[in-house]
């Protein structure tokens, strides 16, 4: 019989934008956020509306940690990139 120690609960976090233009950022950003995050950003805009979304900063755990953007706010939503690392990724509309 072999133990395994408990892995820490992952800790939710969520917000909606609805702004017209703004800033997203990770918890305690600039520092580094914490370990077992999965956050939620839903940019809430009229259907006709564009969302652009242009990186000025990315730096996550190349093996552990990503972001994944969807277009659509269910779990089924079409993802239109998911990036890790600390490569910008290019805009997305």
């Amino acid at each position: 019989m072999s133990f395994s120690p408990p892995r820490p609960a992952p800790v939710s976090c969520f917000f909606n934008f609805t702004s017209p233009s703004g800033v997203l950022l990770s918890p305690h950003y600039p520092q580094e956020y914490g370990n077992n995050m999965h956050c939620v950003w839903l940019i809430i805009a009229k259907p006709e509306s564009r969302i652009n979304l242009a990186f000025n900063d990315l730096s996550m755990e190349k093996q552990f940690d990503f972001m994944s953007i969807k277009d659509g706010g269910k779990a089924e939503s079409p993802i239109l990139g998911t990036f890790s690392g600390d490569v910008l990724p290019p805009p997305i509309t």
